[in-house]
C-alpha cells in the first residue's frame, strides 16, 4: 500500500484532523434495542450441534458472541438433526 506524499506538515496535520473527526463523528456502535431481537437458525445436525460438546456448537458460540454485544439478542435454533435429503 502506498501512502500519499504531503508537501507540508500543515497538509498532513489537516488530513489527520479530518480523519480523526470523521472517525469520531461516525463512530458505529452495537445496536441498542430494548425489545428482544430474534435470530433464527435453520439447518441440519451441524446447526443442531451434533458432534459438538455441550455449549460448543457453532450456534452456541454465535449466541454467546451476540450476547456479549447485546443482551437482547435471542437465537432460536430450529435445526433438525438426523434427517437426510
Amino acid at each position: 500500500m502506498r501512502l500519499p506524499q504531503y508537501k507540508s506538515t500543515k497538509t498532513l496535520k489537516l488530513s489527520l484532523t479530518l480523519i480523526l473527526f470523521t472517525a469520531a463523528t461516525f463512530n458505529l456502535k452495537a445496536q441498542t434495542c430494548t425489545k428482544a431481537f430474534h435470530i433464527v437458525v435453520l439447518g441440519s445436525s451441524t446447526a443442531y450441534g451434533d458432534g459438538a460438546s455441550s455449549g460448543h456448537s457453532w450456534v452456541a458460540l454465535y449466541t454467546s458472541y451476540l450476547k456479549n454485544i447485546n443482551q437482547n439478542y435471542i437465537v432460536d435454533n430450529l435445526a433438525v438433526p438426523g434427517t437426510t435429503t
